[in-house]
């Protein structure tokens, strides 16, 4: 299941600082550890883009194209919350 975060949930408003990985745990390999922390380096773009696709990558010096692929692979959704868009009716709409 992919992990999403909602805006306003970063710690920091002002600057998007990845954490520092610690000791590698026993019993997980590189691969695992990577994924770990290249989606934790994705969500905090998001968080700090509000889910603009197009500046998360930029601030993560990739393509769109290849934020995309890392999103699919990881399991990571944009949130509607993100995007603006609303559940239900349009207001004023029937």
């Amino acid at each position: 299941m992919g992990q999403a975060i909602m805006a306003g949930e970063r710690e920091d408003q002002t600057r998007v600082e990845p954490r520092r990985p610690g000791a590698p745990v026993e019993g997980r390999d590189l691969k695992t550890l990577v994924n770990e922390y290249e989606r934790q380096l994705i969500l905090s773009a998001l968080g700090a883009t509000r889910g603009h696709q197009r500046r998360a990558a930029r601030c993560l010096g990739i393509s769109p194209s290849s934020l995309h692929e890392k999103m699919k692979r990881l399991g990571i959704k944009v949130l509607p919350t993100w995007t603006g868009a609303r559940e239900g009716p349009p207001p004023g709409g029937r």
